[in-house]
């Protein structure tokens, strides 16, 4: 028979030869290896006196080798078993492959204490769910605390929450920094009236733990309704800005869309009047309110609205600071440089003003009499003369009392501007005569002015109003149209509580120095405005008509104003 070696307990199929045919030699009874296949099959199993091959076992573990057998013996499960098992030599608790190399064997001992020491240490990290707080309809507030980290550094911790039992990181996740310690959130955007299940975690090298599980249920919603909104003060307050504040303490259910400040110079505002709006949603807000007017008392309430409607809260007052005369921009309001006054033919002395670049009477004229022709422009007492021509009157026909006022005379357009031509002649009343006769006078007749200044144009009028508009020392509440408390005198006109109007807080009139005063206006026989409006002429003609200014004791805008070249104005003269 083959040799064979079992040393480890194996036969191979390698050790076998491919065919082996045996005979008996009848004389010296040896037995010979001959080349006779009928006499042996070649099959391990035909042979005589074979020795057993031990089965190999299944499973492997727990090793108890001391005969070169596995046992099975209290094996726990081993999901592989090696394919290729031989020369095992584990004397010392090692598993070696058929090659006997070190570097691909298992020491099972130093493995089970290294398990062991794992074991100790996740035991060792601690983190803990401890409670819920601040429940409402879409948000709720966790806490929670990392007490022991396991020996390993807490690299991420906060809290994972679901609809469904055990959260883990794969559901909602808030991270809440990292390391040990307590640590709490808010979590939001909930559905009213749904239970959530909520736990902390904690991350580190060994992977990611859990605290105890806690349920809780977010509020009901309730019935929407309309927001609840405080107005909660008002700061800051100039001539001109305001600074207000308000909450949106409730949303009533529903999305604030809209929020903001209602506010009128009458109580009770409200969004069909000035509003300031700032944003949507709840929380507190601010806004600055521009372009106020000067002394005036403003109402204003805070607002909000939503699906179900707008809803204002209280109602607080204030006052803008009152404005006060402005100082006159560069060298306005000064005496014309070389001309601070003006003397006419009749020898009456004008006060002149610069207004940027433009130089002016201060006063209005009252000169009776005609510059080039010397006939007076308003009829002697007791004369009867009806006038054509160049004419002129005191208001009212009372000289007694409007000429210490200081309001200058009202003239018709012919009389004020100079002219080349004779249009129709003049019916008036030579000095020192007692009766009226007609005369006609050819080429030009000097205007009301006196010598080097002249009626302005229509154009030269636009050009003073767009100067003081564009001086925001002279406008008022920061409007550039809003000047004629810059141009009106500091007296004498009619009251009034509008905005920036000429007749409200007269003490703040006149930055300009011009001086306008309320001189009124003659239509034929008849007088109206004195004290509340003031006209002024140009030469420049429109139609039977002439354009002039405007200003009203309600009203704060200087207007163009056409008027009856019959109708009594009155005059301010410009230098050449």
């Amino acid at each position: 028979m083959s040799a064979f070696t079992n040393d480890a307990g194996y036969i191979t199929q390698s050790q076998v030869p491919a065919q082996v045919n045996a005979d008996w030699n009848a004389t010296t009874g040896a037995a010979q290896i001959l080349n006779k296949p009928e006499l042996f099959s070649g099959d391990y199993n035909d042979l005589s006196n074979k020795p057993t091959i031990p089965t190999v076992p299944t499973d492997i573990s727990v090793f108890n080798n001391d005969a070169g057998y596995i046992t099975a013996q209290d094996i726990p499960e081993i999901p592989t078993v090696p394919t290729n098992v031989s020369a095992f030599n584990n004397d010392v608790g090692y598993i070696t492959n058929t090659g006997n190399n070190c570097a691909n064997s298992i020491d099972l001992c130093a493995l089970a204490l290294r398990l062991d020491s794992l074991e100790n240490q996740v035991f060792n990290l601690n983190v803990e769910t401890n409670g819920v707080t601040e429940v409402s309809q879409n948000s709720f507030t966790v806490n929670g605390t990392v007490t022991a980290d396991g020996g390993s550094p807490v690299t991420q911790r906060g809290f994972v929450y679901a609809t469904a039992h055990n959260p883990t990181v794969a559901n909602y996740k808030i991270i809440c920094r990292s390391g040990l310690g307590t640590f709490s959130t808010t979590i939001g955007s909930l559905n009213p009236g749904t239970t959530y299940y909520v736990r902390a975690y904690a991350t580190n090298t060994f992977g990611t733990f859990y605290g105890s599980e806690v349920a809780v249920t977010t509020t009901a919603t309730s019935p929407s309704s309309v927001p609840s909104v405080t107005t909660i003060a008002v700061t800051n307050v100039t001539k001109t800005q305001a600074t207000v504040s308000g909450n949106v303490t409730s949303d009533g259910g529903e999305t604030v869309t809209q929020r903001g400040f209602a506010y009128d110079t009458l109580p009770n505002p409200n969004k069909n009047k000035m509003v300031a709006t700032n944003g949507s949603g709840v929380g507190n807000y601010t806004n600055i309110l521009n372009n106020l007017f000067p002394g005036k008392t403003y109402y204003i309430r805070a607002f909000a609205t939503n699906s179900m409607g707008t809803s204002y809260g209280n109602e607080l007052t204030f006052t803008t600071v009152a404005q006060t005369q402005p100082a006159p921009v560069g060298n306005d309001g000064q005496p014309c440089p070389s001309a601070p006054t003006v003397t006419d033919h009749e020898g009456n002395v004008y006060n002149t003003v610069l207004i940027g670049t433009q130089c002016w009477t201060r006063e209005n004229l009252r000169t009776t009499t005609s510059p080039s022709t010397g006939t007076y422009l308003i009829p002697p007492a007791g004369t009867g003369a009806t006038f054509t021509g160049k004419q002129a009157c005191w208001y009212n026909n009372d000289s007694a009392a409007y000429a210490p006022m200081n309001y200058g005379l009202l003239y018709n357009w012919n009389a004020a501007v100079d002219t080349f031509n004779v249009e129709y002649g003049e019916t008036s009343v030579i000095p020192f005569s007692s009766y009226a006769q007609s005369i006609t006078f050819m080429g030009f007749r000097r205007g009301i002015c006196p010598t080097g200044w002249h009626l302005p144009s229509d154009a030269e009028w636009s050009q003073l109003t767009d100067y003081v508009g564009s001086v925001s020392e002279y406008q008022c509440g920061g409007n550039s149209s809003y000047i004629a408390k810059a141009l009106a005198s500091t007296t004498d006109w009619g009251t009034s509580t509008n905005y920036c109007v000429v007749g409200n807080n007269q003490a703040s009139n006149n930055a300009t120095g011009f001086s306008a005063v309320p001189a009124g206006i003659c239509y034929g026989s008849s007088f109206n405005h004195a004290q509340y409006g003031t006209y002024f002429w140009s030469s420049t003609e429109g139609g039977y008509y002439a354009w002039g200014r405007s200003l009203d004791y309600s009203d704060a805008r200087v207007h163009r104003y056409t008027g009856s070249r019959d109708d009594g104005f009155s005059v301010r003269c410009l230098r050449d």
